[in-house]
This record gives structure tokens, sequence and C-alpha cells, in this order.
């Protein structure tokens, strides 16, 4: 992946962006989800909400492996207001909850789940990837509805305390080394002022780098990123989070 790009923008900023890091004024702090936080939610037909949590074990992932399947930790469906925590053994669940990668990069999960609770309306629950099935009592034609997930990626931030230089880094959540050559960033702003990233971003082939340095930015204190991913199948997602730039 490789390669540097600078950037100016949020005033007199400059970012810099290498291999997916951002550091600020000598100092770096990263941001990833929490160990059990809600990564996926969707909303069925009939308006029934559901949410999914989990851990993911980064170290078992393997970026150089096109289709990949790890177990997930702490994962729990949520669903008509009804948790439903996966353990080893459960029968509840028909198909153990499993992650899918593709060299590194998340495409989904995969579980399947057949409560047997009085009054519980739905007699299925189901997902492939990011596609959720599920099945009301006494309806025949199952409900399918695409889930909105959470992007895997940490986000840190350090402002060098001697050249007031601001970096920010993109990263695969739990790995650090690398984000898919596929993904663009197509906009960056910091507490909503948007972040000029023209000529950032690509290195000499044509993939993402990987931070941004904002020459002379003196960011401190935490600060609220959002950034634009685009895909190279058209796909735009955006991601914000809170970051520590540091004292």
């Amino acid at each position: 992946m490789g390669g540097n790009a600078t950037a100016t923008g949020f005033g007199a900023l400059t970012v810099t962006v290498n291999q997916g890091i951002v550091t600020a004024r000598g100092y770096s702090a990263p941001v990833a989800y929490d160990a059990a936080d809600t990564q996926i939610t969707f909303t069925l037909a009939d308006g029934t909400e559901g949410a999914i949590s989990y851990n993911v074990p980064w170290d078992q992932v393997n970026l150089d492996q096109p289709s990949q399947t790890v177990t997930p930790t702490a994962f729990n469906l949520n669903i008509a207001g009804q948790d439903f925590a996966y353990q080893p053994g459960n029968t509840t669940y028909t198909e153990s909850p499993t992650i899918q990668f593709n060299n590194g990069y998340f495409q989904g999960v995969n579980f399947g789940v057949a409560p047997v609770l009085p009054g519980f309306p739905l007699t299925s629950i189901s997902m492939t990837n990011l596609t959720v099935t599920a099945v009301e009592v006494g309806s025949p034609n199952p409900m399918l509805v695409n889930a909105d997930a959470k992007l895997p990626i940490k986000v840190t931030a350090s402002t060098n305390a001697t050249s007031k230089d601001t970096t920010i880094e993109f990263a695969l959540a739990g790995k650090g080394k690398k984000l898919n050559k596929n993904m663009l960033v197509a906009g960056l702003t910091i507490d909503g002022v948007k972040v000029d990233l023209a000529n950032a971003f690509k290195n000499s082939n044509g993939d993402f780098a990987g931070n941004i340095v904002m020459a002379k930015a003196g960011i401190t204190g935490k600060h609220t990123v959002e950034i634009t991913l685009n895909y190279a199948d058209g796909t735009t997602v955006k991601e914000k989070v809170d970051v520590d730039f540091g004292k």
C-alpha cells in the first residue's frame, strides 16, 4: 500500500496519509469499537428492529487470505425486545455465528436462530453476510432485509509537540496494517469542518495511502472525525468516531 500524501484544510492544517494511521502533536490515541458494542442493525418489513453485538478476534484475521471465517466472541442478537446470547451448545442457535472476511476485509456475519419462546413473533432469524431472513409465526413467506454494519475501522490521531503537525491514521480495526486498496477516502471532516483532500490519499499506483498529515494544524483534545469511503463497486459508506488528538 505504502506512500504518504499531504493535504491542507481545517484552517492551516495539513493532513498526511500513510498506511492507515493518524498522528497529532506527538500524541496518538486509537479509537475502535468497544468489546461488545452494537456492530450491526436492521429493521424488518413489519417494523421489528434488530441489533447484533460481538467482538472480533483480530489476532486471527489473516490479511492475505482471500476467504476466511472466524468465530466472534460475546455474540448477541437482540430482536423484538429479546436477547439471544450465543454460547457453545445453545440449541436456540441452528447455525453458530461466524464472521466472513476477504483478505482481512469484513464481508458480513452468518448465523441462525430458532426461538422457542411463548408469544415470540418470529419462528426463525438467520443472516448470510449482510442479508437478514426472518419468518413470522404463521407465515410461509420469509422477510428479507439488508442490514447496516459499522465499518471495522480504527482511527488514531496525534499532534507533534514541536512541529504542530497533526496526523490522522485510518486502519482496519484491531490490525493497523492496511486498508483495502479498492477503498478511497472521498471526504473527511473534523467537528463538521471539511478537510481539503485534494491530491491526498493516493500513492503513485492510485491506492489508498493510509494516513493524513495536516501541517501546523496543532489540533488537541477530543474531536469528532467523520470519514467517507468510496469502494471500487461504487458503494459509499460514512463512519463517524470521536478521536482524542492528545494534549
